[in-house]
């Protein structure tokens, strides 16, 4: 089931579930990320295409793709952008709109915690996120593994 992104507001963030693609020596890849919700479960983000869609589903398991490799399924890990927010509740939400003439959908959400806020954005059918806890930070790709560093850049805007 489909929701909107304001329907996350005033919810405890409680668990954070990711899965990886990992294909044989290259850096495993960001496939999915569920927010277990206090009130909704788990909310899906998914990039169908352009824009950035909520769903409330159930975490797949691990899969094997052969040749092509194997997924996992992670919990709560301690290096992921989202996991600081666990216990905390969602203040607010604002979309963040990619308009370009004739073409307007929804790129993605910035999420207002107590102590912070995090972007999450689908670029280029990719789940990008980024936090403003400080202003040393930038939005990043999602990675896991040795280069699991957050990659800074320029600062994007401030809440």
């Amino acid at each position: 089931m489909t929701i909107d992104a304001e329907d996350l507001v005033g919810r405890r963030l409680l668990q954070v579930t990711t899965s990886w693609h990992y294909y044989p020596e290259t850096e495993p890849s960001f496939l999915h990320m569920w927010l277990h919700m206090d009130g909704l479960g788990p909310v899906r983000f998914h990039t169908p295409g352009d824009g950035l869609a909520l769903e409330i589903d159930q975490p797949h398991g691990p899969y094997d793709m052969d040749e092509y490799g194997h997924t996992t399924v992670e919990n709560d890990l301690p290096d992921f952008p989202m996991t600081p927010f666990i216990g905390q509740q969602i203040l607010s939400v604002r979309e963040i709109r990619y308009r370009d003439k004739n073409i307007d959908f929804a790129a993605g959400i910035t999420v207002q915690f107590p102590s912070a806020s995090i972007r999450v954005l689908n670029l280029a059918d990719e789940i990008v996120s980024g936090s403003t806890i400080s202003r040393a930070r930038a939005i990043f790709p999602v990675r896991r593994g040795r280069q699991s560093r957050a990659r800074t850049g320029r600062h994007i805007g401030r809440d």
